[in-house]
């Protein structure tokens, strides 16, 4: 089941991806909120105990990614309503998320031993945060117009999500790790990706790439934290 369910999801970011790049808006219209039902769908498989907190909270987030998810499909053209109102719906639906994934991350840290990272170690996983960062400060910034103050809040957040995962180093077992923080990373790429997309230069690789890197995003982070979880739940009984 988790494997039909597995290609069932890498199909609906495939055609995802096919219809942006054909201006096919009725496969996009039922593909690309189907991504987040089958990540929220394989989370409920991976793991246990479904009513506990932390992972209602991870549902949540799936949720109102689902919700961003929908939002932005009318938001070709942001520059006027309606597409305004639902980039906007879009942009609060996501930043919810990643408080919720911060939610979870910290909580998650605080219940496990503490542990120091290596200052090396620290420097090289926030390099692509600092560098997401650069691109969002001199190529997007100066494009966002009336835009400019809820982008902002929303890059501060979802960096903010990435430093969170990081936090989690040392702290839960190694492979874990590894895919929550290249999930936190991969989210950024494509949120960045397609603010250049949408306020910078409009190009259809661009579109492939948000696509590609939020769906392996969002599988990173599911992953990650259902193994989480069920290490979790198996070290309580």
């Amino acid at each position: 089941m988790k494997r039909i369910i597995t290609l069932l999801f890498a199909i609906s970011v495939a055609l995802t991806v096919y219809a942006n790049l054909n201006h096919l808006a009725e496969i996009r219209l039922i593909a690309k909120p189907l991504i987040m039902v089958f990540v929220a769908w394989l989370y409920t498989l991976n793991t246990v105990d479904l009513i506990e907190k932390t992972n209602k909270t991870v549902l949540l987030a799936f949720l109102f990614s689902w919700i961003g998810d929908i939002a932005l499909l009318f938001a070709d053209d942001s520059s006027k309503a309606p597409g305004f109102y639902f980039f906007i719906t879009g942009l609060v639906s996501f930043l919810t998320a990643h408080l919720l994934y911060i939610t979870v991350f910290r909580k998650i840290a605080a219940t496990s031993p503490a542990s120091d990272i290596p200052i090396t170690k620290r420097i090289l996983m926030l390099v692509p945060v600092g560098f997401i960062a650069a691109v969002l400060i001199f190529f997007i910034i100066p494009h966002l117009g009336p835009m400019l103050i809820p982008v902002s809040v929303y890059a501060i957040v979802i960096s903010l999500m990435t430093i969170s995962a990081i936090a989690l180093y040392n702290k839960v077992f190694m492979a874990n790790f590894n895919l929550i923080y290249a999930g936190a990373v991969f989210f950024m790429i494509s949120d960045m990706t397609l603010a250049f997309n949408q306020f910078v230069s409009p190009k259809p690789i661009l579109g492939v790439i948000v696509m590609i890197t939020y769906g392996a995003a969002q599988y990173s982070i599911m992953r990650g934290l259902s193994k989480v979880s069920l290490m979790t739940a198996r070290q309580l009984v």
